[in-house]
C-alpha cells in the first residue's frame, strides 16, 4: 500500500496509484502467494490482510503464509531462506508453473 497512510506515500503523493500493488488489483489478477513476517515494520499485517480480500472480491486467488517473529526481508537469512524458497515452489507447483 503506497496510498495515503501507507510506505512511501510521502515521496511519491498523488503518483500512487500509478504503482501500489494494493491500488492496482484487477479482475484477472495473477495467483499470488504473500509471504510476510508477523514483525515487518514496512509492511503491516492488516495490509496483507486488506491485499488479500480484494484479491478475493475480484475472484483472484492470494495464498498468505505468515511467519512468526519475522521483519521484513526476514526470508533472506537463515532457516527462513530454505522455508520460503520451499513454500513458493510449492506454490508454483500448484499453479502448474513448475512440474511435479
Amino acid at each position: 500500500d503506497n496510498g495515503p497512510g501507507g510506505y512511501g506515500h510521502d515521496r511519491i503523493k498523488d503518483k500512487y496509484p500509478e504503482f501500489s500493488p494494493l491500488h492496482n488489483i484487477t479482475q484477472n489478477a495473477p495467483p499470488t502467494l504473500i509471504m510476510l513476517g508477523d514483525k515487518d515494520k514496512l509492511i503491516p499485517v492488516a495490509t496483507m490482510e486488506e491485499y488479500k480480500k480484494r484479491m478475493q472480491q475480484v475472484g483472484s486467488e492470494c495464498e498468505v503464509i505468515i511467519y512468526k517473529d519475522q521483519g521484513h526481508g526476514f526470508f533472506n537469512r537463515g532457516e527462513s531462506f530454505k522455508q520460503t524458497l520451499e513454500a513458493a515452489e510449492t506454490f508454483l507447483k500448484k499453479q502448474g508453473f513448475i512440474k511435479q
